[in-house]
């Protein structure tokens, strides 16, 4: 059990880390056989239509009390924008596949949460979109501001179940940075044995947002074949005015 801290280093809560056993159990799952070719856009954007539709106020909100964002409702307009060109190209991907043009890797996809906007990039553009083409998502805790991710993968495991999605496609791992690492090197060996692989270049089971010296220390220690958007418009928290800051503005 660990503390969960707000944007301001406010405690705001407690996390349960998984279990000696419970890691075991995820590594297996992570390499475990490869999820079969499964047609989930129908059901995954019903679902999500009722999150950004049914439950945005909730999720807002619980946005605006874990990490203190003053305006959650722009993510959510953002996602409006975006989520249908990022449809039609799952679409284009889909067909392309049957096609047999593409061959789309369903290994285990690990997806990082950002602090602030968790609900656009991480559950709509990272999670909702491998899901529908059937790739099984695991996403990872926060060291700090970590309460509302989890909840909103509550709501997204509660309407996968209302949809009569498998279960084991999605997953929301409690873990320290050792144990996150050590399912970070499973799910690339894992994503590395694929027949597509050697033809490919090593699939790349970790999608991460942030900084970009961040992001090349963990493409060099942890996960060569990271995908990462780095340096993007984002919420900067600053308790003081430090010269960095001050030049940065």
């Amino acid at each position: 059990r660990v503390l969960t801290v707000d944007a301001f280093g406010a405690t705001n809560g407690a996390q349960l880390l998984a279990s000696t056993d419970e890691m075991e159990a995820l590594l297996r799952q992570i390499e475990g056989p490869a999820a079969p070719r499964a047609d989930l856009r129908p059901a995954i954007r019903r679902l999500e239509a009722r999150l950004l539709e049914q439950r945005a106020g909730e999720m807002i909100a619980a946005q605006l009390v874990d990490f203190g964002k003053q305006d959650g409702v722009t993510e959510f307009e953002e996602a409006h924008q975006a989520n249908p060109v990022e449809m039609r190209l799952n679409d284009d991907m889909w067909e392309a596949e049957a096609a047999g043009e593409i061959v789309i890797p369903r290994r285990p996809v690990l997806v990082p949460c950002v602090s602030n906007f968790s609900h656009f990039l991480d559950l709509c553009r990272k999670t909702l979109r491998c899901l529908e083409l059937g790739i099984p998502v695991v996403v990872l805790s926060r060291s700090h501001t970590a309460q509302y991710p989890f909840r909103w993968a509550q709501l997204l495991a509660d309407e996968l179940a209302a949809e009569r999605v498998d279960p084991t496609l999605f997953t929301f791992v409690s873990a320290s940075l050792p144990n996150q690492q050590r399912l970070i090197r499973a799910a690339t060996r894992a994503a590395a044995s694929e027949p597509a692989a050697a033809a490919e270049g090593t699939p790349t089971p970790f999608l991460f947002t942030g900084a970009r010296s961040l992001a090349a220390l963990i493409k060099a220690d942890v996960a060569p074949g990271m995908i990462a958007s780095t340096q993007g418009p984002n919420l900067m928290v600053a308790l003081g005015l430090p010269p960095s800051v001050a030049k940065a503005a």
